[in-house]
């Protein structure tokens, strides 16, 4: 529900289920507390959603699988790839950046910054299978 606060609009925590591949919120960044609920039933049609969009910024999935996590990180159009925890922020030492229509274009922080005409792709693998971000690296 979008409520007035001072100036603006805002949404309150959403979780929108059943959000298609054609809708607009499925096709849009959204900056703010909302998740995009999609189904999907095989590994290649999850790739073809995440991949059908205009933008690639970052990437999440999670599995057993190092075969599926392979895959995964090689087969998304994104800019990070995080593999067993949330697509969330990136590490100050590694170039961070997406693909498609996302972010400044150029990647930013390290090296990598200066050298734009690289297509980067950062993953992050968490083995624990616990779903939480660790600092331990």
């Amino acid at each position: 529900m979008a409520t007035s606060a001072g100036d603006g609009y805002y949404l309150q925590p959403t979780i929108f289920d059943g959000v298609k591949a054609n809708h607009r919120l499925f096709q849009e960044e959204v900056f703010g507390p909302v998740l995009a609920v999609s189904e999907f039933s095989t590994y290649e049609e999850a790739i073809e959603l995440a991949n059908g969009v205009a933008f690639g910024l970052s990437s999440s999935m999670f599995t057993k699988s190092l075969i599926t996590a392979q895959r995964f990180t090689q087969g998304t159009h994104s800019g990070m790839v995080h593999v067993n925890e949330p697509s969330i922020g990136g590490e100050a030492q590694l170039p961070f950046g997406g693909v498609g229509i996302t972010g400044v274009g150029d990647r930013e922080m390290g090296e990598e910054g200066v050298n734009f005409y690289t297509q980067i792709k950062t993953v992050f693998i968490n083995y624990s299978l616990s779903g939480e971000r660790s600092m331990n690296r």
